[in-house]
Order: C-alpha cells, then structure tokens, then sequence
C-alpha cells in the first residue's frame, strides 16, 4: 500500500474500510465448514493530477494492470479444519442402578461434534479403578464392559448397534452408550464406576476412518485443508480426545438370617423352665431381615432337621397348621402344611428329613425394621 501511494504522488485513495469489512465478515466467520474457500479482492481506487484513474485490482502475485477487467485473480484459502466436541453424561445424571447378576446395564453419554467438519469417533470404555465419580466411590469392576454408538438413532442400546461414530456432522449430536454386567456375587452399595474414551478420526471412508492428526506443527498451506484440535476433553487442549465417567451403584436385598431354639416343654417340668430332655418340645424362629434397598421376593428356607429330632405337626392351631409365618411383627401372620412332598401346593412341605418354606406370601419388605419376617416350627427330641 505505501508503495502505491508514493508512485501516485500520495494522491492515492484507497478503500481501507470496505476493504477490513470484507475481511471481517468472511476470512474469520465463526462455524465456516472446514474446506469452504474463501475469496477475496481489494479495489484499489486513486487519481492522479485530480483526475480519477482506472482501479487496479489485486491479485496473489501482484498487478498493475489499471481496469475491472484485468483478469488480475482473487486472493483464496480455504478454511482449516477446527476439531471441537463435547462429551457428557445422559439422561439420569447419577449412578446406574443394577441388581446382582444383571446383563446389560446401561449408561449413557452425549457427544456433539461443535467443530466445523465431519468426523468419526473411535470408542473405548474400562472399569475405573478407584475415584469417586458423581459422589460414588468405586469398590468394585463391572464385567463384559462395552462400548456402542446409538447407530440407528433410537436413543437406545441395541446390539446392532456399532463400536465407533461414524460421520458425526458439525453441530450434530449422538449417544453413546456403556454396557456392562454386574457379577452375581455384588452385594448391596457396591460401586463400579467406568470411563468413556472416544478419539477423533477422519471422515469421509466406508466405516471408521484413518485417526486424525493435528497440523500444528506444519505451516498452513492456503488450498489444503490443515487440522487443529481446540478440544479440551483430557483436561489437555489440542489431543483430539476426550473422556467421561460414570458409573453404576448395586441395589440388592441384604439378608440377615437369625435362627434361635426355645424349649417350650418337657415330660416332667411341662411348661415350668423346661429342659432340652428327650420328649421335650423345642421351637426354632429363623428370623430373616431385609437391610439392603430392594425386595427379597420368593424367600425359600430350607432346614435339614438332626436325626435325634421329629418334627411336631399341626402345633398352631390345628391339622396342617405345622409353620408358622409372622410378616411384620404379627401385621401378617399365616401357617402351611409340612407335608410330604408338598402335596397341597402351599409352598411347604418334606423331603426325609429336610423342611421346606416357601410359601407364596413371604415376601421380606425392603425396610427390614417395618417387615422382617419370623418363621416357626417345632420339633420333640427323641
């Protein structure tokens, strides 16, 4: 400019401020599509003498060419690709609820690609080991832990669904989903917190393209498309990564089983502080109390009885009345038959020696101090 200036005798009139406004509101517009080119030509306008002259037009290789049609060519880059996202937790914000031996507990996360082209995803996920992750800190590993793209879009995990992101467009959205089972031997509160990993990775080929490389250490090259990672996933800006953790938290019945023995009578005390001779009658009570944080449902109690013992039938009431249940310290208290084999069907019954008691109405609540359950039976020593 200061050269054209001094040639024109400082009679020169350049269009500065048209010229910045065409700069402004194309070269740096924020969200450009990664490739789009971008043109651009100064006017140059001056006189001479007072007399106004022919405009001369810019070109990247210079011109002095006065006049529109000088064939002199515009000034053209195209814009880099700016790699940026986000990736956060779903839906339930918190712990994953599963019960022991679950298959397929879901945890969901969104990641939206907020940088100016289309990109893949490359996906990982592992059991964390240790660290406190939405205030649950981590005791125990999940099993089979995986990895999905929501890949048909249903917003929800279905095995069909694959392994990676494929084409994330800009300013596009997708779940992403961990998948993981809970060990049968988990027990109630128990924590398995895991992390999701995705990597940036070219768009463009059949599947999951070539992993993406920053350009940051090369010089822009004005007709290739050069990569820059804004990203600051990793807590590190510019790696073209990002993690996200959550995690699942077990919710189980805790069991806590109490069997105790009374003697109710013996042949010569009767009911007067009666001793454990033979002929006495003994009651057992297994009590069972619920102090985890969900039900207990279909309870079965199995007892062997010793050899030196009988059992004592139709004790609460009459014939068939041989086990007593109390739901709820007597809010619900019932009997079933210990018959052979169960032949009624109510759920109790013999085999040998062994007892069974299941009937359909035991169920323990899961607040263990409003509803433990009692069961009783009773036996004579022979």
């Amino acid at each position: 400019m200061k050269l054209v200036i001094e040639l024109c005798s400082r009679s020169s009139r350049l269009s500065l401020m048209a010229l910045a406004l065409l700069f402004t509101q194309q070269a740096f517009a924020v969200g450009t599509d990664a490739g789009t080119s971008i043109d651009n030509q100064a006017q140059v306008d001056y006189d001479v003498g007072g007399i106004t002259q022919e405009p001369i037009l810019s070109d990247p290789s210079g011109n002095s060419v006065p006049g529109l049609g000088s064939g002199a060519a515009a000034t053209t880059f195209v814009v880099d690709n700016r790699v940026d996202f986000t990736l956060v937790e779903f839906g339930l914000i918190g712990a994953t609820q599963v019960n022991p031996g679950q298959a397929d507990a879901v945890t969901t996360f969104q990641l939206t690609n907020t940088g100016n082209n289309t990109q893949d995803f490359d996906l990982a996920a592992v059991n964390l080991v240790g660290g406190t992750v939405n205030g649950n800190t981590d005791t125990v590993d999940m099993s089979a832990v995986r990895v999905f793209a929501d890949t048909d879009a249903s917003g929800d995990w279905t095995p069909g669904d694959a392994a990676f992101v494929d084409e994330l467009l800009e300013d596009d959205n997708t779940l992403i989903f961990i998948v993981a089972n809970a060990a049968i031997t988990l027990t109630n509160n128990d924590v398995g917190n895991v992390e999701l990993t995705i990597i940036t990775h070219d768009s463009g080929a059949p599947g999951l393209g070539a992993i993406t490389t920053d350009d940051a250490g090369s010089a822009d090259g004005t007709a290739t498309v050069e990569v820059v990672f804004a990203d600051d996933g990793l807590g590190v800006v510019g790696d073209g990564q990002a993690t996200a953790e959550d995690g699942y938290i077990v919710s189980s019945a805790e069991l806590l089983i109490t069997k105790t023995s009374t003697v109710l009578s013996d042949p010569f005390n009767l009911g007067v502080n009666p001793k454990a001779i033979p002929g006495a009658t003994v009651e057992y009570n297994v009590t069972i109390q619920n102090n985890g944080a969900v039900n207990a449902d279909q309870v079965r109690i199995e007892d062997t009885l010793n050899a030196n013992l009988a059992l004592a039938l139709g004790v609460y009431g009459g014939a068939g009345d041989d086990a007593q249940i109390d739901i709820g310290g007597g809010t619900t208290i019932s009997t079933c038959s210990l018959d052979a084999g169960d032949g009624d069907g109510d759920g109790c019954g013999t085999a040998g020696s062994t007892i069974t008691i299941a009937p359909a109405g035991l169920t323990v609540g899961t607040i263990a101090a409003e509803n433990p359950a009692v069961i009783s039976f009773r036996v004579t020593i022979n």
